[in-house]
């Protein structure tokens, strides 16, 4: 742990010391302190004057200990991934003041504010992050990739159909579960992200889909059908009609 605190404190005093910031803020779990362990990333935003972002964003020697980097990447138009030769890695992004509303923020704090950037990161923090789909969408969307997802596997497209099966049906899933059913721990929901820390707020269904993503296609595929429908009885009518059309289709 000496190594993270280590780094978060240079990286918030490089950006205090370089010209044109104007100001460094934690997001995520970086901002949430009683999160961090061993395995955390730093998570932050830096915020520049208007007109010198791309700057910032071509030239990363700003970052502390510049040269004991392993390897970066830029991973969107403001934002990289950066690790460290100890393992340590950071998630950020650089914004002009004009850019900062596009981001999205869960828990932050900001630690340097020479204009506005606590005011309108928290416009951004109120925006509401609501799902558009209805708790009856997400289930026929489902089993809809169920289906596909054990037909490319029966193809022999092993790797699009663990994509369908562990990936795509498991958000719409999740999603389902989190309109439907009370969490043990609302406050470990993240409005950001649909997987994190599902565990903690279903424990005994997050560890249930946690194992079936870890089996064969076909095996998570009937392990997801029968979660959903031992969980969500009230759309009963559409996992019946489900169960069904997957059973014939597939002999199961």
């Amino acid at each position: 742990m000496h190594e993270y605190f280590e780094l978060r404190q240079a990286l918030a005093a490089a950006a205090a010391e370089t010209e044109h910031v104007l100001g460094f803020m934690w997001a995520g779990s970086a901002a949430d302190t009683d999160r961090i362990d061993e395995w955390s990333d730093h998570d932050f935003f830096l915020i520049v004057k208007v007109g010198h972002a791309e700057s910032f964003r071509n030239d990363l020697s700003w970052l502390p200990y510049f040269e004991q980097i392993a390897w970066l990447a830029r991973e969107s138009d403001h934002g990289f991934k950066v690790v460290y030769h100890n393992g340590q890695v950071l998630e950020f992004a650089v914004f002009d003041t004009d850019e900062l509303m596009l981001a999205r923020v869960n828990h932050f704090d900001v630690v340097l504010d020479r204009t506005d950037i606590e005011e309108r990161v928290n416009e951004i923090y109120a925006k509401p992050h609501a799902s558009r789909y209805s708790v009856a969408e997400n289930l026929g969307i489902f089993y809809t990739l169920l289906l596909i997802g054990v037909g490319r596997f029966r193809r022999g497209e092993v790797l699009i159909a663990g994509q369908f099966v562990r990936s795509y049906a498991v958000d719409h899933l999740v999603q389902a579960v989190k309109k439907t059913i009370d969490s043990a721990d609302p406050q470990q929901r993240d409005v950001l992200d649909i997987y994190r820390r599902v565990e903690l707020e279903y424990p005994e269904l997050g560890i249930q889909i946690g194992v079936l993503q870890a089996s064969d296609v076909e095996t998570c595929a009937r392990g997801l059908m029968h979660v959903a429908n031992s969980n969500l009885p009230s759309f009963s009518d559409l996992h019946e009609s489900a169960k069904t059309v997957l059973s014939q289709r597939f002999g199961w």
